[in-house]
């Protein structure tokens, strides 16, 4: 998945899509679109703007449009993972931004405990994340219109059960944190090369290194060094599946000094080596991945 910005995904019949994936990695990223993903088993660290969690089974996260989000797989893990417009939910696409919910994410755990989820409730939810991948993947009679149906109704129940945030200025500082660091990730994409330090882009954002610094990290779950480190191998493995130049030469144009230095961050980022993506079976495993 790509970092910073990402288009609106490209919805064909019906403007949503839902998926199940397995062992979920993603850099730091936002998008227009809505994302809710319901963990089916093992477990995945996800963040969500100024929040974050390792999601076990069962739990649910929710990324409303523009939210920065990111995934991170230590264990293997299979999720559902629902994505639409913001419209195609209310027709304006405002659902979220009138309703701030206190938290992204709905843990199991919690569930029928004080300031909990009540168990009815959080079953449906459940039941629907489950029933929406079968009328979308079974492609039954008017499924377009079952499938909304239920997608609505789940966005209705959070809006319904779930707390929502009452304080302006809570919101409008949060709301202040997320734009900074969209800029600064813009930036940071934009003079990948260059590496920029955080000092420069510290100044670019007008603001001091050290509060960049503490924003950057609590929202992006990495310190700027090694999200820059991210860029450049994910740019460098793209470059190694579909340009035929020596892995060398790539490792010197994404801002490596060293082969050597470029080799061990691979393996030890990636779990194979740079050589091991010219190998038509891996290739293939990091396309579709």
């Amino acid at each position: 998945m790509k970092a910073a910005f990402e288009v609106q995904n490209q919805y064909e019949e019906i403007q949503m899509d839902i998926c199940i994936l397995s062992d979920l990695h993603a850099l730091a990223h936002w998008h227009v679109d809505v994302e809710l993903v319901y963990v089916i088993e093992g477990a995945v660290q996800m963040g969500i703007n100024e929040e974050q969690r390792v999601l076990q089974a069962g739990d649910i996260g929710i990324c409303c449009s523009n939210d920065i989000h990111f995934f991170s797989s230590e264990i293997s893990n299979s999720v559902i993972l629902i994505k639409c417009l913001p419209e195609y939910i209310d027709g304006y696409g405002t659902w979220q931004k009138n309703h701030i919910f206190n938290s992204p994410f709905i843990e199991a755990k919690s569930v029928g405990q004080p300031g909990g989820l009540d168990r009815d409730v959080y079953d449906n939810m459940k039941a629907l994340f489950h029933s929406l991948f079968r009328e979308m993947n079974d492609h039954r009679d008017f499924y377009k219109l079952f499938a909304k149906s239920k997608l609505l109704e789940l966005c209705g129940l959070m809006l319904r059960h779930l707390p929502k945030q009452e304080c302006e200025t809570k919101r409008e500082q949060s709301d202040s944190s997320i734009k900074l660091v969209q800029e600064s990730l813009r930036y940071i994409e934009k003079n990948v090369m260059n590496n920029p330090s955080l000092e420069e882009i510290a100044r670019t954002m007008n603001i001091s290194p050290y509060y960049f610094s503490r924003i950057f990290n609590k929202v992006i779950g990495m310190n700027l060094k090694a999200y820059q480190n991210m860029l450049r191998l994910n740019k460098a493995e793209n470059m190694i599946v579909c340009d035929k130049a020596p892995i060398t030469d790539i490792a010197y144009q994404c801002g490596f000094n060293s082969i050597r230095t470029f080799n061990r961050c691979f393996r030890l980022v990636k779990g194979y080596s740079p050589s091991d993506l010219r190998k038509p079976a891996i290739a293939a495993a990091v396309s579709q991945h």
